[in-house]
């Protein structure tokens, strides 16, 4: 196979744009030979004879830090590797078509999964991408699918203020410019489906907030089966405080912290 000598039509903006060539590197190899800032003078090349290696183009303003962290790696041979996998080059290919410059929004439009995810912690682990609370983000996504899903229009509303204007707005509150912890994230989503399972199973009992009486809730309350009862208790006296319910009462038990000092060895 002899290699072509006619260079590809350059794009007008090729000064602000990078290649990489994707594929694992051979024993011996430079990996800066692999990857070369674009300029008018570029053409497809062969690494090797026979083999011709097909380019990935990137916003290059954007992926600048991201092509430095590729050839500086301590072990660039692993990180170009990475880059070549198809499911790694797959988004990178479609960044690449993208005219517009990297943002996490974009991304977002990308099928989601491990691949995207890892890849989006190296752009901002490399500068090319503010920092993001995924974790928040993720658990705004989950919301409003959650919410979405209900088809009774009065109980998405409800549902919605619950979760969005009660917790999410009193989460945001406390980040301040912190990020999201686990515990946050599991405590948002547990009372979310505590009301969610709660709605259900009035609808299962051909009810509502606005005609379950205080013998229908503690019906629910005596059942064994049911999960976060102390969750579901919380969105019953928020329901009854926005006026959604009316005449319900549930209990709950003010905690007053230890009684003593626990140290080291009891905690």
């Amino acid at each position: 196979m002899t290699t072509s000598t006619t260079a590809p039509a350059a794009p007008e903006d090729l000064a602000s744009r990078i290649v990489l060539h994707a594929r694992p590197l051979r024993q011996g190899i430079d990996p800066a030979a692999l990857s070369r800032f674009a300029d008018p003078a570029w053409s497809l090349t062969e690494a090797h004879p026979g083999q011709h290696i097909e380019p990935i183009m990137l916003y290059w303003p954007t992926f600048a830090p991201f092509h430095e962290a590729l050839t500086s790696a301590e072990r660039p041979d692993v990180a170009f590797a990475w880059v070549s996998r198809s499911k790694a080059r797959d988004p990178l290919e479609r960044i690449g078509r993208d005219e517009r410059p990297v943002t996490h929004e974009v991304l977002d439009e990308l099928p989601p999964g491990k691949v995207l995810a890892h890849l989006r912690s190296v752009l901002v682990a490399t500068g090319a991408l503010p920092p993001r609370d995924e974790r928040l983000v993720a658990l705004e996504k989950w919301i409003t699918a959650t919410v979405q899903a209900r088809t009774d229009l009065a109980e998405r509303r409800i549902l919605h203020g619950y979760a969005v204007w009660h917790h999410m707005r009193r989460l945001r509150r406390r980040l301040g410019e912190d990020h999201t912890t686990r515990l946050q994230d599991l405590n948002v989503r547990c009372h979310v489906t505590a009301a969610n399972n709660f709605l259900d199973w009035l609808g299962d009992e051909g009810l509502t907030l606005k005609t379950c009486t205080q013998t229908d809730l503690e019906r629910w309350m005596a059942d064994p089966t049911v999960s976060y009862p102390d969750e579901t208790g919380h969105f019953v006296r928020w329901s009854v405080q926005h006026r959604h319910a009316r005449d319900l009462t549930y209990g709950t038990v003010r905690w007053t912290g230890p009684l003593s000092t626990i140290d080291s060895e009891k905690r």
